[in-house]
């Protein structure tokens, strides 16, 4: 059963859930099927492309911690600037995840 997030802290908490339990399907499933990820550095991952981006972390079972930056909301969708940084990696990445992160609320 896929759970959809009711506030931006509960989609990172079933992000990091997901993630940890190394399930791409519900991790995508939390997401509207058109969700963008922006970097740092200004590049776009929708669909496959962020799939095969995540799919290591999600192999690696990586833990996220979340820093949420900004929410901005629109009815049932928005759109969150967050930071994080993954316990296998030393690298902290800014995101901002839009275009379809549904968080009602």
């Amino acid at each position: 059963m896929i759970l959809k997030a009711t506030s931006p802290g509960e989609m990172c908490r079933l992000f990091q859930q997901h993630m940890h339990a190394g399930n791409l399907e519900l991790l995508f499933g939390l997401y509207d099927s058109e969700a963008v990820f922006l970097s740092e550095t200004g590049e776009t991952k929708t669909g496959e492309e962020l799939r095969r981006e995540l799919a290591p972390f999600a192999a690696a079972r990586a833990a996220f911690e979340f820093q949420i930056k900004q929410v901005i909301r629109a009815g049932d969708i928005a759109l969150m600037h967050t930071r994080w940084k993954n316990s296998n990696a030393a690298a902290t990445e800014n995101f901002v995840c839009g275009g379809g992160c549904t968080s009602p609320g």
